[in-house]
């Protein structure tokens, strides 16, 4: 059955696939939950994920609870290839534990999606939805991503977002309306120094001994000086980098950790000492600090430039909407959001053109916003619910 929705009020359906002499049972289907009674905003919101992953699109669909690397798991034994649209169905728990540089086109998530926490992962991929009843697990509080590995998610570039398929420019990304619980190797994310360094300085000591800290790991050494950059003449709207000014802080790669020392791979280009009149907020003179920004959990976009607006409007986005059942440990989100603030924002207008279809207002959306980085949208206000969580 493809191309089937359910919509709310539905009765459950159930498949059974007849595969020569035995029947199967193969997923049970849900209608989508109705959360949005009375709110069209978010209605709209829900929908618009529900029509760029539909179900009846999976080429791959996980048919009982297992390891992705296992074709047990998947209908017809089929493992995933290259272009795949996989659909977890609701009752299926789909563990994640591959290291793989196939790219996959999207994952849908009405059941359970876990990431390998016992060995190193990598996935590419170009949009996952977590809906409604689904839950995207990347760790947890007891059995989180440890420091010896890394679980890494990389939202691939294939080209400019065709917005005939997604014509807001919700997808390349992670989309979730359901439950997140994202926990990587806990760890100091800054030191301070005990002494500003100067120019040449390749050891650095901080004032005490930093938890979690490795070998290999980045760190960025704060500057103290800014300094305009920007080109002559002033470049066009669309070119981000006016006017561009860029600070001293230095990125530097640790090679050994002695006790509360860090040797670094190159040493220092500037100095790092704060003005002798300078005060921090208790009148006292500033210390110079040192953040670790390597972590086990770790999102990127596969195109990482900035040259223009057109590469920007190519990056990868995550976006939990909707629900506060979401919990973020020590994760790391690099090169993500496509919403440039350097230029006026720009929607995308949609008309439509029958009760299913819509289609983009040609000349708009070429900055749209709400597609950052790291971006919690319409998760809630009671305050007596549990709140998310975004630590480290």
């Amino acid at each position: 059955v493809r191309g089937m929705h359910l919509h709310e009020g539905t009765n459950i359906l159930k498949l059974v696939s007849d595969f020569g002499n035995t029947a199967i049972d193969y997923f049970t289907i849900q209608p989508s939950a109705d959360v949005h009674t009375g709110n069209t905003s978010s209605a709209d919101e829900h929908h618009q994920l529900e029509e760029l992953l539909p179900a009846g699109d999976a080429t791959h669909v996980a048919v009982r609870t297992g390891d992705w690397s296992d074709p047990n798991t998947w209908s017809f034994n089929r493992l995933p290839t290259a272009g795949a649209k996989i659909w977890v169905p609701e009752g299926v728990a789909l563990t994640y534990n591959v290291h793989s540089s196939t790219p996959i086109q999207s994952i849908r998530i009405d059941g359970t999606f876990s990431f390998a926490t016992n060995a190193s992962t990598r996935l590419l991929v170009d949009t996952i939805g977590v809906m409604p009843r689904g839950s995207y697990i990347q760790g947890t509080s007891a059995n989180p991503i440890g420091p010896s590995i890394t679980s890494t998610v990389i939202f691939t570039d294939a080209g400019p977002i065709d917005r005939t398929v997604d014509p807001t420019e919700l997808g390349r990304g992670l989309i979730s309306h359901g439950k997140v619980s994202i926990f990587g190797a806990e760890k100091s994310t800054q030191n301070f120094l005990r002494t500003n360094p100067t120019a040449g300085t390749q050891i650095l000591n901080l004032i005490s001994v930093p938890t979690g800290w490795r070998v290999g790991d980045e760190i960025i050494v704060a500057g103290v000086h800014s300094r305009d950059i920007s080109p002559t003449p002033i470049p066009t709207a669309d070119t981000p980098q006016a006017p561009k000014i860029t600070t001293e802080d230095e990125i530097r790669i640790i090679t050994a950790i002695s006790g509360t020392s860090i040797t670094l791979d190159r040493p220092l280009t500037y100095d790092h000492i704060p003005p002798a009149s300078a005060t921090d907020y208790e009148g006292k003179a500033p210390r110079i600090y040192v953040a670790n920004t390597t972590r086990s959990i770790k999102y990127q976009s596969a195109n990482t430039s900035y040259a223009n607006n057109a590469h920007i409007h190519r990056h990868g986005h995550v976006m939990f909407m909707h629900s506060d059942q979401v919990t973020v440990h020590f994760a790391e989100f690099r090169d993500l959001g496509r919403t440039n603030k350097a230029i006026s924002i720009d929607d995308v207008l949609v008309e439509p053109i029958s009760n299913q279809q819509v289609k983009f207002t040609p000349g708009t959306g070429t900055n749209v916003r709400g597609r950052y980085s790291l971006h919690f949208h319409k998760t809630g206000i009671n305050g007596q619910a549990v709140p998310i969580i975004a630590r480290g």
